[in-house]
């Protein structure tokens, strides 16, 4: 698979820090929205990095509510592994 960009988030108390993850570390501007608390936002991303202050440190928050980045997510490679062993578990149809 090549190698693609990931939204890296980091939540500390009241502060959400994105960081753009991307090939050989280049430079990627690329703003990300984000809802808080049902509220959608813009993260600026200069030099692929940036931050927001949410209201409390219980704030929901998610990344790109409309899946409208092209991105890598470690939550959906661990759900195409579990997927690929689960296939080959069964065995081939027959014809």
């Amino acid at each position: 698979m090549a190698a693609s960009h990931a939204a890296q988030a980091d939540r500390r108390g009241k502060l959400l820090t994105l960081q753009w993850r991307t090939p050989r570390g280049l430079p990627f501007p690329m703003p990300v929205k984000v809802t808080v608390d049902g509220e959608l936002r813009t993260v600026p991303m200069e030099r692929g990095r940036g931050e927001i202050d949410l209201p409390s440190a219980a704030s929901r928050v998610t990344i790109d509510p409309d899946s409208k980045l092209l991105r890598q997510s470690d939550a959906i490679d661990r759900y195409r592994r579990w997927d690929d062993a689960e296939k080959a578990k069964k065995p081939p149809a027959k014809s």
